[in-house]
């Protein structure tokens, strides 16, 4: 017996996280630097040099959505120095005004998501400024194992 739920209400299957380095859009410099390297390689050496929303702008630039670019270029999407409380929200309810479900899902799935380096970098500034988003991360860092 097929225990499985009727087709309409089963999820879409999420795209996995290393599969994210797909939708780079690689200039030809860079292409030419990681002609020779392993899938595994290209994934880091991306993650390594090139940031979250730089790769959003330049998806977006790639599929011709020009007016959100610039925005997503500047940070406005960014995990960590969007002036919106929930960045990606935000990128995602403009996706869909512009009749872009398909990417606003790469937005959902997490394909544009800052990279564990960027994390890192950003908690390093954080607590060099101090202040209270410092005293938490001081509070979470005590707690780690």
């Amino acid at each position: 017996m097929d225990t499985r739920p009727p087709h309409d209400i089963v999820p879409e299957p999420e795209i996995p996280k290393n599969t994210r380095h797909h939708y780079v859009r690689l200039t030809d410099d860079e292409e030419k630097q990681l002609s020779g390297m392993s899938p595994d390689e290209r994934a880091v050496w991306i993650d390594e040099n090139i940031p979250s929303n730089e790769r959003l702008a330049r998806y977006l630039e790639a599929e011709g959505v020009t007016q959100l670019v610039k925005r997503a270029r500047d940070g406005e999407f960014s995990d960590f120095n969007s002036p919106h409380v929930m960045p990606q929200h935000k990128l995602v309810d403009l996706l869909k005004k512009l009749c872009r479900p398909d990417i606003a899902k790469l937005v959902i799935d997490g394909v544009f998501d800052a990279t564990m380096r960027e994390s890192d970098e950003w908690a390093k500034a954080e607590l060099a400024k101090g202040g209270e988003v410092a005293d938490v991360l001081h509070g979470l860092i005590k707690k780690a194992p």
